[in-house]
């Protein structure tokens, strides 16, 4: 009988430590079982997935290790691993009763998958609450990149591990530890994202031009008054939005321009006809609280262009109020534009919500 696969909230929060590497389609599990392909999955087709889990939960820790490395091995796509996540789930709830020992010695074995390797670290991570021992791993061949990602991310590691990271892994992995550096140290993360942005003479890969797009965004976002090398970055971001051929990379170099919280920087985003709406909206958002002040105290019609080219891509109702309260919009009353904006606002506009101030 062919249903959907649904978790309960209680399981998949359970599960999160699986899942968080991993989308997949929610299918029907068991019509991959009903047809032959998953044969070890066929004892459970009649059951639930809460019934599977409360199943396993009393099962031997090793017996349901080794049940699920051998249902492992019979999926023949990714699809279909959902169905692991109850098994998966009540053995993370048997952490303790592996030794240290025995997940670090399963963790080297290659044979492993991605998701029974990220189980392992949560469990290990839930019994010992510490990552470190297993940082000699992330320099092995024995965990995948989704593995040594999520070890990154949930561990406690030094700046100066995070740096060595970021320098040795061209991939997710890289992106995931400047995110955490970016954390730990603002001033760290910027200085390594400088150096792969304007030093790097070699081509680096996506992720870690990503990584390096990330630090310098968070970077000037936290200090806007801050101009060390603003100029000569954005400009290095706009080279990069032209020329570069992913658009993932394309995006971001968008988003670290727009937290740069610099009115220029707007202007050029809001009008290059090649850069995304979406990506335009964004940049409106992330710079409201100037907008706000512009549209209060604008003192040239510069500022108040800027203001309404903004307010035609993502019209806020406060600041179409703050421009009408302006006493120096008089001075413009017979401009097209402004009436034109202040009725769309008017009509489309929403409330702001200054989140990023």
């Amino acid at each position: 009988m062919k249903r959907k696969y649904h978790l309960s909230k209680g399981l998949l929060l359970i599960a999160g430590a699986f899942i968080i590497f991993y989308i997949f389609t929610f299918r029907s599990v068991f019509a991959t079982m009903s047809s032959g392909v998953i044969d070890s999955l066929k004892p459970y087709s009649q059951m639930t997935e809460d019934e599977i889990y409360a199943l396993k939960l009393n099962d031997n820790p090793n017996e349901l290790l080794n049940e699920i490395i051998e249902i492992d091995k019979e999926m023949i796509n990714d699809q279909g691993k959902i169905a692991l996540i109850p098994l998966l789930s009540a053995l993370i709830q048997k952490y303790d009763t592996f030794s240290k020992e025995e997940m670090i010695e399963l963790l080297e074995n290659k044979n492993l998958s991605p998701e029974v390797e990220t189980s392992l670290i949560k469990m290990y991570f839930m019994k010992t609450k510490e990552i470190e021992s297993l940082i000699p791993l992330l320099n092995g061949e024995s965990l995948s990149d989704n593995a040594k990602g999520y070890m990154v991310a949930i561990g406690k590691l030094p700046t100066t591990q995070l740096e060595n990271i970021i320098d040795s892994f061209d991939n997710e992995v890289t992106v995931i530890a400047m995110k955490k550096l970016l954390v730990a140290d603002k001033d760290v993360a910027f200085q390594v994202g400088k150096k792969i942005l304007l030093e790097t003479t070699t081509e680096v890969s996506n992720e870690k031009l990503i990584a390096a797009l990330l630090a310098v965004g968070g970077f000037y976002y936290s200090n806007p008054d801050v101009e060390t090398n603003k100029e000569l970055i954005s400009e290095k971001l706009k080279a990069i939005f032209l020329i570069h051929h992913d658009e993932l990379v394309r995006d971001n170099a968008i988003y670290a321009l727009s937290k740069m919280r610099s009115d220029e920087l707007l202007e050029y985003i809001l009008d290059k006809k090649d850069i995304d709406t979406s990506l335009k909206i964004s940049a409106v958002d992330r710079n409201l609280k100037r907008l706000a002040k512009l549209a209060q105290e604008f003192t040239s019609e510069h500022e108040l262009e800027l203001v309404l080219k903004a307010m035609n891509v993502l019209p806020i109702l406060e600041i179409g109020e703050l421009l009408l309260n302006n006493k120096n919009l008089e001075n413009y009353s017979h401009s097209t534009k402004v009436a034109e904006t202040l009725e769309f606002i008017e009509k489309n506009g929403m409330k702001g919500v200054f989140k990023y101030e």
